[in-house]
């Protein structure tokens, strides 16, 4: 799926733009390419990046062997999270119903007890 498919509003087109406008001046260097793995976890929260991780959504880097920093592409973790961001927002959407109270809720479940047994009250 593209990222073209996720833009539904104004919001997710601004939010699309400023995603691609970050990577054009990432890649002209006046942005960094890469933040560290604290950044990251300050940035987008730090069980959302270790999800991303275990998913294989986002790669982590690590400039050396053993104990060294570990780094992110922002490119990766803005891509990542626009389209989770979406995909949440298509998911509420989906399952979004009106809320029963709570007799609502034993009504519902009395009539249609009753209606499997056969028995109309």
């Amino acid at each position: 799926m593209s990222l073209l498919a996720l833009i539904q509003t104004d919001k997710d087109l601004k939010e699309f733009t400023s995603i691609v406008v970050r990577e054009a001046l990432a890649g002209a260097n006046l942005l960094p390419k890469e933040i560290s793995q604290r950044e990251a976890y300050r940035r987008y929260g730090e069980m959302r990046v270790k999800y991303w991780v275990q998913v294989g959504m986002v790669n982590p880097i690590k400039q050396g062997e053993g104990n060294c920093k570990v780094y992110y592409s922002v490119s990766e973790l803005e891509r990542t999270d626009f389209i989770t961001k979406q995909n949440d927002l298509q998911f509420t959407k989906r399952s979004s119903s009106p809320t029963l109270s709570a007799k609502e809720r034993a009504r519902k479940k009395k009539a249609s007890a009753g209606v499997r047994h056969g028995v109309n009250k």
